[in-house]
């Protein structure tokens, strides 16, 4: 083969490959400099007893009630997940605006990760406020938490009493106004947790009315609608 044809013959064959092998290299290279998505998995219920977690799908927000007696707090923040810088390798994790619900001007964030194999189905630990003053001087550094139960998908936010025997109201047809209750179906004491159940439509959605569920005792489930006032004001999102 003579000189020339050899050249024709690098320059039809070789030179392409080579440069096809730099472009998927290159794009390769960008591929691996994209964040990689993380995927939302976490899903509301009862954790031990003591939180209570609320996502709603629809409007992208992540919500809960820490409860254990002596450490207090409520968090509400968008349905963002992100990665922790210190633990990565736990992938999927929260960081969320969270408050005393009875000091809604002191908050500080709050970390939710989960540390087991079938992540939130299972566990997830919550870390509040380190090393913040504004976090409750009664909650540990980090608290984890085992899935007691689930709960219905129409339970998009939580809520905590802030009126002692606030009444409870009911609606028997749509479009008519909240009618109170028997006396004796009363919301839980002040500081309880209770869940925000989404209304589906206006006729049940009247102003300044919220639809509650509750269990008291536990196991027995209990519901209404209830004036937004006697409540704790939720916090706008940051």
């Amino acid at each position: 083969m003579s000189v020339s044809r050899r050249a024709k013959f690098i320059s039809a064959f070789i030179l392409p490959s080579v440069l096809m092998g730099t472009t998927l290299d290159g794009e390769a290279l960008a591929q691996e400099g994209k964040p990689r998505e993380i995927v939302s998995t976490i899903s509301g219920g009862y954790f031990d007893d003591y939180l209570m977690l609320a996502v709603d799908e629809k409007a992208k927000t992540l919500s809960g009630y820490y409860n254990d007696g002596k450490c207090k707090f409520i968090f509400r923040d968008a349905l963002s997940p992100t990665q922790l810088d210190q633990r990565s390798e736990l992938g999927e994790a929260y960081v969320v605006d969270s408050w005393d619900p009875a000091h809604p001007d002191r908050h500080f964030t709050t970390k939710i990760y989960s540390k087991t194999p079938n992540g939130y189905r299972n566990q997830l630990t919550l870390e509040p406020g380190s090393r913040d003053e504004n976090r409750p001087k009664a909650c540990r550094d980090r608290i984890s938490l085992d899935r007691s139960s689930w709960v219905s998908e129409s339970f998009f936010d939580v809520g905590v009493v802030r009126k002692r025997g606030a009444r409870v109201f009911t609606i028997a047809h749509a479009g008519e106004k909240p009618t109170p209750a028997p006396r004796e179906n009363r919301l839980p004491p002040p500081g309880v947790g209770v869940w925000i159940e989404r209304t589906y439509s206006a006729a049940f959605s009247p102003e300044g009315f919220v639809h509650l569920a509750w269990y008291d005792p536990p196991g027995t489930p209990r519901g209404g609608y209830v004036r937004q006032k006697d409540l704790y004001a939720p916090r706008p999102l940051p």
